[in-house]
């Protein structure tokens, strides 16, 4: 993938990096219509699978049409080209709690140096939160955090907002290996990043705002054997020592037993968690 030359200089405090297949978000009239009357900018990711898919929207959509595909690969482009301090990522079919965003901006300006991004409320609609668990306060992940390593998996990427600036200062990145439209997974991009950062020093605090709406499935829910073997893949690149993977591989191999799910899902989770071909998550500096 060709990347930009040189840094950005972040002009806004927040900002939105979205990511589409061959123009899909046109279709989402209620996110473009939101996002134009924020006035915060907008860097959309467009991934073509055909010419036919190419798109163009007016200010304050800043568009980038690439033939490279996967999910990561796209937000790894957005990172490098956002002009702004915190991103707020969007897939192409959610909607914006607007009435969150002054208050999220307001939340940034008491982060701490070492922010490198905070985790927001994510809602299934206007007055149902995504998770029943969250806290009703403020509450921060890092390394002196026990078993952070857990907790992130727990993150979906529609509740994150990434501190751009520090982010790139310490070359964190999507891994490529991961997340829709990679090879052999589905998902966990957005924990290897988790890990990545903290694992570099970095802290993700909660800030109890909603700030997104989506209504159906992500593309973390629900069990197949593809979503078997990322979870495998998960948990193998993100456990602090090897002590830990028996114990992971049981409590799944239990799980399918109470659930019912086929035996086939047991080995490729196991396959998962015992691969070799996957990259280590990124350390940073």
């Amino acid at each position: 993938m060709t990347k930009p030359s040189g840094t950005q200089v972040s002009t806004h405090r927040l900002g939105f990096i979205i990511n589409t297949m061959d123009g899909n978000i046109s279709n989402n009239h209620v996110l473009l219509k939101q996002i134009a009357s924020s006035n915060y900018p907008a860097i959309v990711i467009n991934q073509l699978r055909s010419p036919l898919g190419h798109l163009s929207l007016p200010s304050p959509f800043q568009v980038h049409n690439c033939s490279e595909l996967g999910l990561s690969r796209g937000r790894n482009l957005g990172i490098q080209l956002g002009n702004f301090n915190y991103a707020i990522l969007c897939d192409d079919d959610i909607e914006l709690c607007p009435e969150g965003l002054e208050a999220l901006e307001a939340f940034t300006r008491q982060c701490d140096s070492d922010t490198a991004g905070v985790r927001t409320m994510l809602m299934r609609n206007k007055s149902e939160p995504w998770r029943q668990d969250y806290p009703d306060h403020s509450s921060t992940l890092n390394l002196s955090t026990p078993l952070f390593w857990r907790k992130i998996q727990k993150i979906n990427s529609m509740e994150l907002v990434l501190n751009l600036d520090w982010v790139r200062e310490h070359q964190i990145s999507f891994n490529e290996q991961l997340g829709l439209g990679s090879e052999k997974t589905n998902g966990g991009e957005e924990v290897l990043f988790m890990h990545s950062a903290i694992s570099a020093g970095g802290s993700i605090p909660f800030a109890p705002i909603p700030i997104r709406i989506h209504e159906g499935e992500s593309s973390g829910e629900g069990m197949s054997q593809i979503h078997a073997f990322t979870l495998g893949v998960v948990h193998n690149l993100t456990t602090p020592h090897i002590v830990y993977l028996p114990v992971f591989w049981l409590r799944f191999f239990q799980k399918s037993i109470l659930r019912g799910w086929p035996l086939l899902y047991t080995k490729d989770y196991f396959r998962g968690l015992t691969s070799r071909s996957f990259l280590k998550p990124i350390q940073g500096k």
